[in-house]
């Protein structure tokens, strides 16, 4: 094997693939990455087998071959040498040593032959879903906290990805809460999965800072490939049927009312400061002063209270405890400066929901905290 790289393009592939190889398999060529040359340039792969990935990087190939490399210490060696071409190559000799020349700098990388390396699992391209990646991107991040590892319901353990009717749905919860979110896709195929929440994070830390504007996603049985330009992400899917959770959501408004978004979450990180060790605070809602009144109180830590004025409100009067992070959490993962919070009555969850549609339908319920 031997060819010559920009510094830039190399880093890029072992950012993409360093973190998935697995550092504690007892399988050693796990613990590494792939290097293999193709038509377009050197492919870099890893896979702990669970998640696995790949990404092909420009290069001017002098030979062809492969090798399987330690992907931390050759990052590590590649970040000291100079910014300019680097020549990476293997000789007869020494065919499983990489050697590296930068200019008048020389380093060497022990590494070993790939016939053990697993083979990623081919993508079936029939099931094959083009979103914007600024909208799945948001929908994902958004529903990160509220998705928590279970190892009695695995299935509540990733996020909740559906295709039918020409419309995306993304959702996740902790049965204590829900996120949703709903956008348009010109496929009509239907098709569901539980992504799990590792390969989500990767799927955000890879794929966040490239400049492509679409996303494809690949939907099997088992597995789900996230394709973003050279780069493809296949995991393993969470077995198991995620809950029926339409028919939780709330279809009777007590009160509702229109708010400013920055405002009343400023108003919840501060009453956060002061609330018991429940984390509770403590809301009263009043429609018709258009006002929404947030208390919390730690005899431990003193007390906090303010009342915000709404833009639009309507219904009756009533008050309402929720989990100040949670809360926290259900704000921060919208965009719009409006959103709307009804509230349906004693013991009955609280949601709060996207105005505009730009960019889909979002909806976050919050069950609230029995005293």
């Amino acid at each position: 094997m031997d060819f010559v790289c920009l510094q830039e393009y190399l880093k890029e592939g072992l950012r993409i693939t360093e973190r998935i190889s697995a550092k504690q398999s007892t399988l050693p060529v796990l613990q590494n990455i792939l290097l293999k040359t193709v038509d377009t340039g050197v492919l870099f792969q890893a896979t702990n087998l669970e998640i696995g990935v790949s990404t092909t990087i420009s290069a001017k190939i002098k030979t062809a071959g492969s090798l399987v490399i330690p992907a931390k210490l050759l990052l590590e060696a590649i970040q000291t040498l100079p910014n300019e071409p680097i020549r990476l190559f293997t000789t007869k000799q020494n065919p499983f040593v990489l050697q590296l020349e930068c200019g008048k700098v020389s380093a060497r990388v022990n590494g070993m032959t790939d016939i053990e390396f697993p083979t990623l699992p081919k993508t079936d391209t029939k099931h094959a879903f083009t979103l914007p990646k600024t909208q799945f991107f948001e929908a994902i991040i958004s529903l990160i906290p509220i998705v928590s590892p279970s190892e009695a319901r695995p299935e509540l353990s990733g996020i909740f990805l559906s295709f039918s009717e020409n419309e995306c749905v993304i959702a996740g919860t902790d049965t204590f809460r829900l996120g949703e979110r709903r956008f348009s896709v010109s496929h009509s195929t239907d098709s569901i999965s539980i992504i799990p929440l590792q390969t989500v994070q990767e799927i955000i830390r890879i794929f966040s800072p490239t400049k492509e504007e679409t996303v494809v996603v690949y939907m099997e049985k088992n597995h789900i490939t996230v394709e973003v330009g050279k780069t493809n992400l296949i995991s393993r899917l969470i077995e198991g049927n995620y809950p029926n959770y339409a028919h939780i959501i709330p279809t009777e408004k007590k009160a509702e009312f229109v708010v400013d978004r920055t405002r009343i979450l400023q108003q919840i990180k501060s009453a956060s400061i002061f609330t018991s060790r429940l984390n509770d605070i403590h809301i009263v809602y009043e429609p018709g002063t258009k006002t929404i009144s947030i208390k919390s109180e730690d005899p431990a830590k003193g007390a906090f209270e303010t009342t915000i004025e709404t833009e639009e409100a309507k219904g009756e009067n009533g008050s309402i405890v929720f989990n100040a992070r949670y809360l926290t959490d259900g704000l921060e993962g919208f965009k719009e400066e409006k959103i709307n919070i009804s509230f349906s009555g004693d013991g009955k969850p609280g949601v709060l929901r996207s105005i505009q549609t730009v960019s889909g339908k979002q909806l976050y319920m919050l069950m609230p905290i029995n005293l």
